[in-house]
């Protein structure tokens, strides 16, 4: 797999304030990765943001092992989300 090359996506869940949902894979769901973005209200005023991705189909145990490290990326942009909402830019 390369690297670079993602699968599109579909928008499957749209909770405005709340979270977004998005899927996509292989055609006849042999592989499916779902990523799910949550927005929740803490009682002291902030908001806590989750990004969790999970991996589903026949053939999510082979590319689980080629798929890379997503961590990373994920760390990342979690990190610019973060300071655009504090900062604006």
């Amino acid at each position: 797999m390369n690297p670079k090359r993602g699968f599109p996506v579909t928008v499957v869940d749209l909770r405005p304030g709340a979270g977004m949902t998005w899927r996509g894979g292989m055609p006849l769901g042999l592989f499916v990765g779902t990523r799910t973005f949550t927005l929740a209200d803490e009682a002291d005023g902030r908001v806590t943001f989750e990004m969790q991705e999970t991996y589903s189909g026949p053939l999510a145990g082979l590319m689980g092992r080629v798929i890379p490290d997503l961590s990373a990326s994920f760390s990342q942009f979690a990190q610019g989300l973060k300071s655009r909402v504090e900062t604006g830019r």
